[in-house]
């Protein structure tokens, strides 16, 4: 056809004609590009939902925990409270309380291990970019450091522990202890020597390492608390961006 139309120097038809060639060319060109784009996003926007499913998956357990833990430190912060009303001059023998009751508080700090391995998937190979919710994207990215900061307070709450156990350890009976209680799971008799653990509540090294306790409980439960703020927010902008 073009060369019949130059042929007979039909020069602007022929030029229309070359032109609408050119048109459905670029057209198709473009259609097969934004079908091509169509397909790309549907493949992202599949691999976005089957990750936001995992992950809330994982923050809704870790959410769970971090309760848990939250609650354990309440429980051993207000052992550890009723330990002081029996220090120093407020220790009446006759009273009827027991040290080792509560005893076991002083030696426990409760352990936070979340689910972290999707998230770190994400962040180690870079495909964090795979939300398109920049604020998501932003908490998630916090994520790690706010863990770090519990995991440090868990560290000076286990070092306090120990000390607390040596000073147990060199001073009175744990096998007293699980005598009364039963802790050690099976049956196991008193201790073959005098000793009370009752003594402690006489010696003020002792009501310190309890204060100092309770003030290092506490400051794991104000992490403890931010992480579980922090899987709130999580989960609330999965839910947000999850389409059923």
């Amino acid at each position: 056809m073009r060369y019949k139309l130059a042929a007979e120097n039909r020069v602007a038809k022929y030029l229309r004609y070359a032109i609408g060639e050119i048109l459905l060319v670029v057209i198709g060109i473009l259609l097969a590009l934004q079908i091509n784009n169509w397909n790309q996003q549907q493949k992202e926007n599949k691999a976005e939902q089957n990750a936001l499913v995992n992950l809330k998956e994982d923050f809704v357990y870790n959410r769970n925990l971090i309760n848990t833990c939250i609650w354990e430190a309440d429980s051993i912060m207000r052992e550890n409270v009723i330990i002081l009303d029996h220090t120093g001059n407020k220790f009446h023998p006759k009273s009827g309380f027991d040290l080792d009751s509560v005893l076991n508080s002083l030696a426990y700090t409760p352990k936070y291990y979340p689910k972290n391995g999707f998230l770190d998937d994400l962040l180690n190979s870079g495909n964090l970019g795979i939300f398109k919710s920049v604020e998501l994207r932003k908490l998630l990215s916090s994520w790690n450091p706010t863990l770090a900061d519990l995991k440090e307070r868990e560290l000076n709450c286990y070092d306090l522990n120990t000390k607390i156990e040596d000073y147990i350890t060199e001073r009175g009976s744990w096998l007293n202890l699980d005598f009364k209680y039963g802790t050690m799971g099976f049956p196991v008799q008193p201790s073959g020597f005098e000793v009370n653990n009752n003594v402690f509540l006489t010696d003020l090294k002792f009501e310190n390492y309890v204060e100092n306790h309770i003030y290092y409980m506490n400051a794991l439960k104000t992490r403890q608390k931010n992480i579980l703020k922090l899987s709130d927010q999580i989960i609330f902008l999965i839910d947000k961006n999850i389409k059923e």
